[in-house]
């Protein structure tokens, strides 16, 4: 990971969390819970996605 580039390991971060997500949901749909959980659920996620669009510089 060292010798990555910033933008290939916000690629890298980016592309597990939407697969955590992706896992999640199916999750979700196999136990049948109702469409308003599963869109507030979406829209949770959307929310806190936009922040990794952010671009800014951090000490982190």
């Amino acid at each position: 990971m060292a010798g990555l580039r910033q933008s290939e390991i916000r690629d890298k971060v980016q592309a597990y969390f939407k697969a955590q997500l992706d896992q999640y949901l199916d999750w979700l749909d196999r136990r049948g819970l109702s469409k308003n959980a599963l869109e507030d659920v979406r829209c949770e996620m959307l929310d806190h996605e936009s922040y990794l669009d952010m671009e800014m510089e951090s000490d982190q």
